[in-house]
């Protein structure tokens, strides 16, 4: 053993205290006891009178004096030696430092070490060098909280165990399609034994968990931002009308089939930042995690804290303020969306939060301006945060929820959370039950094409009272964006709703791009709040006298494809592709007219949604 490692060695610290301890003690009674010596001499040879016991005495008096002196400094010049021959060592500091305290700091970050170790590996034999190490930990309170990490720690362990034959995330497999998912209050819900000491809290669960047939479930653990405080909402308006975020966000898309249990307190104040807060807050949302052990089978490996805006802050600083009071890691992913300035975490020990969060799978989602982009800056850790530009403080949640960059029907943040599941996308295909088609002459020719004989005439297009099974049709000869916007689709937009497919034809007769850009950016927000599928489909190629147009044309099909929230579709590239028939070279056979309709109808469901 390296001399200069005892510090690093609770058992030798402990060894090295005492005889440090002995060592203070000689050198302060043996010189004592020399003094004391040489004054009895002192005094008896005076009692007596006599001259030779007080020359004696005398003659002892210096050698006992230096003994006394040399005594008393020896570690003094061990310490001396120590530095000469050590000169970058923190021997002496830590010979000096130690005590009972020092030493049981020690055990204890030695512990922690080996909890850790633990948690990580999640093996028999690390648990039981954490488990035999409790012996070792003196302070009462603190060896009761490491034997309940212990303890939960071992529930993992056996969980890996019993599971460890089972297909790996046997959830994904679940059918959840006819499950019944329920919202819960925790004091009206599942039984709940620590509900008398924890925040009032919502669960988001199946209502029959025997349709699981024993599969285990990832746990969400939801913070909200400050709009949902006690001071800002009563406990009654947020379990009746304040459904999570999280949650309501997904019903909205009919996502119920999201393999997950779904916790979310509602706080009093600032999650964990501030002193006042902290010990409640993250009591709370351990003891929330028991409970939800407790009545649901709980994949303890996939455990997810997520939050928004100032539970954003509350992710970063419940997730190490827990690892760090409790030496276990209750989190297996963390999810940021929009946190203030104080996510990048505000401890006095940030460097060492900054190690921690290096280490961790996350995700961050922001609309712009927000401290969420600069806390994954902190981490190094750029390529895991998304800025979202055409979302707002308000739509963070839905857009990053309904993210799907890939085009694969599938919520890029449930997969990264969850993986895939067989039975079901994560993300619904759109619902569609009523089609609107707004355009020029070309639609008006798409129109006739395929109702031939429909009786009716051309004004009725234009004034969008043309339908005809799903499709209303608003269409005019020669307009364009200035008829759009004044008549097209005025004409038809009160009828629009969630089921609707809004389907944009219009372009060629202008190369004015930005107006309609600048259109769409201003009623996006509104259709989709409403849910409005918005369709814009490409300009389509001419030939003959009109082929100078195509430059204008391809240059329209770029821009307009960088309009946020509209799904677009490149018949363009089809006609392209398969060919096309024009007899004045602008407008379309009957034939193209009907391939055209056809491709727009089939392409509807998986046109990509621009993000």
């Amino acid at each position: 053993m390296n001399m200069l490692s005892i510090c690093s060695e609770p058992s030798i610290m402990e060894v090295m205290r005492i005889i440090v301890l002995f060592i203070n003690i000689i050198k302060v009674v043996v010189p004592i006891i020399l003094i004391i010596s040489l004054m009895i001499k002192f005094a008896g040879a005076v009692t007596k009178n006599d001259q030779d016991l007080l020359n004696k005495a005398a003659k002892t008096a210096v050698p006992n004096a230096i003994a006394a002196v040399l005594i008393f400094l020896v570690p003094t010049f061990v310490d001396i030696v120590v530095r000469l021959t050590f000169p970058n060592s923190s021997y002496s500091e830590c010979i000096s430092g130690i005590s009972k305290e020092t030493v049981s700091a020690a055990y204890n970050k030695k512990m922690d070490e080996l909890i850790k170790v633990a948690t990580k590996s999640l093996t028999n034999a690390d648990y039981s060098n954490a488990y035999s190490y409790l012996s070792n930990i003196k302070d009462k309170d603190k060896k009761a909280q490491y034997k309940e990490t212990l303890d939960e720690l071992n529930e993992r362990l056996d969980q890996k165990n019993k599971n460890s034959s089972k297909k790996k995330n046997g959830y994904a497999s679940v059918d959840y399609r006819n499950f019944k998912w329920h919202k819960y209050y925790s004091k009206k819900g599942p039984a709940n034994k620590y509900y008398a000491d924890v925040l009032p809290y919502m669960v988001w669960a199946p209502d029959d968990i025997k349709d699981l047939n024993g599969i285990s479930l990832p746990l969400i653990v939801w913070l909200h931002g400050s709009g949902e405080l006690s001071y800002n909402i009563s406990l009654d308006e947020y379990v009746d009308k304040s459904l999570p975020k999280v949650v309501s966000n997904w019903s909205k898309y009919n996502l119920d089939n999201i393999p997950a249990i779904i916790v979310a307190p509602q706080a009093g104040g600032n999650w964990a930042c501030r002193e006042e807060n902290r010990e409640k807050n993250i009591e709370s949302i351990r003891a929330i995690i028991k409970s939800a052990k407790e009545n649901y089978n709980i994949d303890l490996d996939n455990v997810v804290l997520m939050g928004h805006s100032l539970g954003s802050r509350g992710v970063t600083e419940v997730a190490y303020e827990m690892q760090k009071k409790y030496s276990y890691d209750y989190f297996s992913k963390l999810v940021l969306m929009s946190g203030g300035e104080g996510t990048i975490y505000p401890s006095k020990d940030s460097e060492n939060a900054r190690s921690y969060f290096i280490s961790k799978p996350s995700k961050g989602f922001s609309e712009p301006a927000t401290a969420t982009g600069s806390f994954f800056e902190w981490i190094n850790r750029p390529n895991d945060y998304k800025m979202i530009s055409n979302a707002s403080h308000g739509t963070i949640i839905e857009k990053a929820m309904t993210l799907d960059e890939n085009n694969d029907g599938i919520s890029d943040l449930v997969y990264w959370l969850f993986g895939k599941n067989e039975y079901s996308s994560a993300i619904q295909k759109p619902i569609i039950t009523k089609r609107f088609f707004i355009g020029d002459s070309r639609t008006v020719n798409m129109f006739w094409a395929v109702n031939p004989g429909a009786s009716l005439n051309r004004d009725d297009l234009a004034n969008g009272t043309a339908t005809i099974g799903m499709d209303t049709w608003s269409c005019k000869s020669a307009m364009g964006y200035s008829w759009m916007v004044s008549t097209g689709i005025p004409n038809v937009e009160s009828r629009l709703d969630r089921n609707s497919a809004l389907i944009i034809l219009l372009g060629v007769n202008g190369n004015d791009v930005d107006n309609y850009m600048r259109y769409l950016n201003e009623k996006m927000p509104e259709w989709s709040k409403k849910g409005i599928n918005v369709y814009y489909v490409s300009v389509n190629p001419t030939n003959g006298q009109y082929n100078y147009l195509n430059k204008d044309i391809n240059e329209f099909n770029t821009k307009i494809q960088t309009v946020k929230g509209i799904r677009y579709i490149d018949t363009h590239s089809y006609l392209m592709k398969e060919g096309f028939y024009s007899g004045d070279g602008l407008h379309y056979s009957n034939g193209t007219s009907q391939k055209i309709y056809k491709y727009i109808i089939e392409h509807l469901e998986d046109a990509p949604l621009i993000n």
